[in-house]
């Protein structure tokens, strides 16, 4: 797959703006509020002054040093190209990681996703496999981290969310390579949004590399607090 590198990755990173009403249930705090827990500048989109053409032009790159830390597949009418990064942090609580892509159609069109994981209730692993639920989960059992995501796209520097994506099932693969970086894999179905006519959509993604960021808080979701 012809995509991004480092560099071109944190370019795309460059500007975030959270905010704007979401679909969220009453019974459940938004997912804009629940990202900016795990990590305020997680949900990203590329600065004003590059074009959907300049994107697209890095994601059709023959360079090998192009490749992306995070890669895949969004399936919402059709295949999509998911590229972009990820972060990591653990701490007393165990782990959370989030990533922020560039979902890109087979007609070129772009979107923007970005993801959080924290873990749920008595889950306290920092590497291995775990099941991935939605905020709604009434029950856990075993490691089970929760799916905080939402999809848009952008006005200007602004990310501008247009659905909020709620996790019906999934699984997620995580080996520690060392201090500072994770690889893995995670898989996952789901729908846009609450209502019973809401889309349903998949995510396939290989984690080939996440980066450790203090910046990110592991949240405590037994007392609603982020903890670190």
């Amino acid at each position: 797959m012809k995509c991004l590198n480092h560099s071109a990755v944190v370019a795309l990173s460059a500007a975030l703006v959270l905010g704007g009403e979401t679909q969220a249930s009453d019974e459940r705090p938004p997912a804009d509020f629940l990202l900016e827990m795990i990590d305020p500048s997680l949900c990203l989109v590329p600065p004003a002054d590059m074009s959907d053409a300049e994107i697209i032009a890095m994601l059709d790159s023959d360079d090998a040093q192009m490749a992306p830390p995070v890669s895949g597949t969004w399936r919402q009418d059709g295949d999509w190209q998911a590229v972009g990064q990820g972060n990591f942090n653990t701490g007393s609580n165990g782990l959370v990681a989030g990533t922020e892509l560039v979902l890109r159609s087979a007609d070129d069109r772009l979107r923007f996703l970005c993801l959080g994981l924290a873990r749920h209730v008595d889950t306290h692993m920092t590497e291995g496999q775990a099941d991935l639920v939605g905020p709604e989960v009434a029950t856990v059992s075993g490691d089970t981290f929760m799916v905080v995501a939402l999809v848009g796209g952008r006005d200007g520097d602004t990310f501008v969310p247009q659905d909020e994506l709620l996790t019906d099932s999934g699984s997620l693969s995580l080996v520690r390579s060392d201090d500072e970086t994770m690889s893995g894999s995670l898989t996952l179905t789901g729908r846009l949004g609450d209502e019973a006519s809401a889309e349903t959509v998949s995510l396939e993604l290989e984690l080939t590399e996440l980066w450790h960021h203090d910046g990110m808080r592991v949240v405590d979701w037994d007392h609603d607090l982020a903890v670190e």
